[in-house]
Formats: structure tokens, C-alpha cells, sequence
């Protein structure tokens, strides 16, 4: 039975996810993985956990439905925890989430409409870019959704600027929001500088948009004087940051939780009432419990060794093992990522060579940027799940690779007479 004509239309603006695709062929034997942003199962707190998953597995109120907005004590615990990254907020400004995945959709679901302008920026997190094309996208060769690029220090936001001013000099549509993954970026690594951070609450102000902040890896810092999160400096309510607790906990949970102006999270609500009714309480209550007990700021001081070493053994091995006349990477200061740039070589190509001949699969470029025919020449490393003979072997496996995908293609370029 053919049921194209049972569909959406806006079921034709995504793609199946890349990286879904690929961990498939990761999983197959003897492959080594950099593809996925797995957490490594190592820093999962099952020891700690036993006591409080009996205490809570006696509450019967663990077993049912709870408000929207989440288990109050949870969000109380979440105020008290941002407080200390210097955000000011009390608990009608939380709302719990099943994952931020979930924050992400409803973000999308509330802003735009279609053909509705946002600025990303590029390359950037593919979960983001799926829910903005599902909502703000008229067709799938779309280009209200834009992509302003980063260097080393972040976000261009003169760039954004110079953006924001044409837009505003001919009267077009400004847009609703800049979203950005400020600390530690996936894909990349990178981290704003707190410069940049400023102004571009001040391009936010200036213009009149929102900044969707979101924050998955600023906790795991390798390095002391990390910025702090964007919407420490928000004083006008244009921030709504994006927390989980899968990276710096446990993603099985599926916990995470957005922190906005009232009026912002209790639509946000609205739309969750729709879609699952509230994030389950069972977890809720565990984490919560963890949390009260001092458990989480402990393990999070406990995994940033575990993963810096894991950091160090990529960056030295990738030093050792990678030409450094045609590629470059980044040296991420938190994290599960680094990002590498190898010129003259098609990473889509090249991610195919590498899981078949090389078993070692990595996640393209183009996977992370709006439209597919950009970003060909760099791939997403995660480091955080191999275990570190893994990454020593893998990063032997993809220098190999991309040698003999360099190989292939100087030899069918055409030589200029």
C-alpha cells in the first residue's frame, strides 16, 4: 500500500538523521566509534543509585501522573543548581523536559511559523536543525533559516551584525532567534568568549530577538575560567537556556529542562500537555534525590578527568598520526567533541571508506550544517565513548583512511595542460 498521500507535507522538510544512520554501521563488529555523543557507561552512578532508587521505588506518588511543569522539588533543586553558574531564576521559570531533544521541538513548535526567519549558527547541533526546518521551512531548499559561521572564539557576531543590518537597511523580516551552543559546541568544540556573549545580548536587544542558549557540556571543563552560561548576563528575559542532565548524569533518564521568563514557560507548558503530558516522575524524583544529597556536583567533579584523559589521548594521538600540511582541529577545553578539518578530502566519501575498509566511523560535516552541500571537508569526533586503546587504534585507522581518500582524490582530478 502506498501512503505518501496519507503524510504531511512537512514530513518532506527532514531527513532521517545521519548520525542514527551511522551508529547502525558502528555498531557492527570490530568497528571503533567516534561517530556517536555517547556518554561513556563508566561514569553512570549505578553504585550511588541503589539506596535512592529503593527509597523512591517506595513512594507510590513515584508511580504517578505529575504537573506539566515537573516535580516541583526537581525544578526547586534546578534553581538552586543554576544559581551557581550565576542564573537568577525561581521555579516558575522551569519547566522539566523529556530530554532537551524535547525542548528543542517545542522551542521550534513555539516561535515559527513558516517561513519565519532564525539564525543558527553553522556547522551546529543536528537536533536543533531537524525541529527548525519542521517548522520554519516552507519547502526543504528553504533559506529563512540561516547559518552564520564560527572561528575559534565562537559565533562571528560581527558578522551576525552585518547580517542583522542588511536585513533591517531593506525591511525584511527580522528574525525571531539566534540559536547557539555557546560552551563546548557540538559539533565542533568551540567555545564563545565571553565578548561575544555580550554583544550578542546586545545585537538581541538592539534587534529585538531571542537567543535559544543551549548547554548540554558546560559543566564538563577541562579548563578553569569558562565563560559563563549567556543567561547569566540576560537581564531582559531574551534568553531561554536548555540544561539536561544526560551528560552530566545519565541520558537513559531522558531529564532535562529549560529555564525562560514565565510567560515563556507556561506556553511551553501548554504545548507539552500535548505531546506528553509531563516527563516521567519517577526519574524526576531520583534525580532529585541525587541532587539533595550532594550526589551530582560529586560525579560531575569525577567524570572531568575520566573524559579530560580521554581528550589528552586523542589530541596527542592525532598529533603523532595526522598531517598537519592539510588538516587541523580543534583543541576543545570541555566536552565530548573536537572537530577536524581535512582539506581536499569529501568527509561523506570518506565516512564511507573509513566504517567499511578502516572500521572506524565518524559523523560527516554536511550532517551538521542547514543545507547538505556545505561543510564537506570536516567531521565530528567524539571522544568521550571509545575506551582510550580505541581512540589511540582509531585515530591510526582514520589518518589511514584519509590518506588514501586523498590518494583517490588527487588522482581523479584532472591535470591542467
Amino acid at each position: 500500500m502506498d501512503y505518501s498521500n496519507f503524510f504531511s507535507k512537512r514530513t518532506n522538510l527532514v531527513t532521517a538523521s545521519f548520525i542514527r544512520n551511522i551508529l547502525k554501521a558502528a555498531k557492527e563488529p570490530g568497528v571503533i566509534s567516534f561517530a556517536g555523543g555517547l556518554p561513556n557507561p563508566q561514569t553512570f552512578p549505578t553504585e550511588e543509585l541503589q539506596d535512592i532508587l529503593a527509597e523512591v521505588g517506595k513512594d507510590k506518588a513515584a508511580y504517578q501522573y505529575d504537573t506539566t511543569e515537573g516535580y516541583a522539588p526537581l525544578r526547586k533543586s534546578v534553581v538552586e543548581y543554576m544559581s551557581k553558574l550565576g542564573i537568577n531564576a525561581d521555579i516558575n521559570n522551569v519547566l522539566i523536559t523529556t530530554g532537551s531533544q524535547q525542548a528543542l521541538f517545542e522551542t521550534a513548535l513555539l516561535f515559527l511559523n513558516r517561513g519565519d526567519r532564525a539564525i543558527v549558527e553553522e556547522p551546529t547541533f543536528i537536533g536543533g536543525i531537524g525541529p527548525f526546518k519542521l517548522f520554519g521551512f516552507e519547502s526543504p531548499n528553504s533559506d529563512n533559516i540561516e547559518g552564520i559561521a564560527m572561528d575559534d572564539k565562537g559565533l562571528l557576531v560581527d558578522e551576525l551584525e552585518s547580517r542583522l543590518m542588511i536585513l533591517k537597511n531593506k525591511k525584511w523580516q527580522m528574525p525571531k532567534f539566534v540559536y547557539t551552543i555557546p560552551t563546548f559546541q557540538n559539533p565542533t568544540g568551540i567555545t564563545m568568549c565571553e565578548k561575544r556573549r555580550k554583544k550578542l545580548l546586545d545585537l538581541a536587544h538592539e534587534y529585538d530577538f531571542l537567543i535559544i542558549e543551549d548547554d548540554p557540556y558546560g559543566r564538563i571543563s577541562y579548563e578553569e575560567n569558562v565563560p559563563k552560561p549567556i543567561k547569566s548576563f540576560d537581564e531582559e528575559g531574551r534568553v531561554v537556556y536548555l540544561g539536561t542532565f544526560s551528560k552530566i548524569f545519565a541520558p537513559g533518564y531522558r531529564v532535562a529542562w529549560v529555564i525562560a521568563p514565565t510567560e515563556i514557560v507556561a506556553q511551553m507548558a501548554k504545548l507539552k500537555q500535548n505531546i506528553d503530558l509531563h516527563t516521567e516522575t519517577f526519574g524526576q524524583m531520583v534525580i532529585q534525590r541525587y541532587m539533595e544529597l550532594g550526589l551530582l556536583e560529586k560525579h560531575i567533579q569525577e567524570i572531568i578527568p575520566f573524559y579530560q584523559e580521554k581528550r589528552d589521548i586523542m589530541l596527542k594521538s592525532m598529533d603523532a598520526h595526522f598531517d598537519k600540511g592539510y588538516s587541523n582541529w580543534v583543541k576543545p577545553k570541555g566536552g565530548l567533541f573536537t572537530w577536524i578539518t581535512v582539506q581536499g578530502v569529501d568527509t561523506l566519501a570518506l565516512a564511507d571508506l573509513a566504517v567499511k575498509k578502516y572500521r572506524v566511523a565518524f559523523v560527516p560535516g554536511p550532517a551538521f550544517y542547514l543545507h547538505p552541500d556545505v561543510g564537506g571537508d570536516g567531521m565530528r569526533i567524539n571522544f568521550s565513548y571509545p575506551s582510550n586503546e580505541q581512540i589511540e587504534e582509531g585515530v591510526i585507522r582514520l589518518a589511514n583512511a584519509i590518506e588514501e581518500e586523498r590518494k583517490k582524490a588527487f588522482e581523479e582530478t584532472p591535470t591542467m595542460i
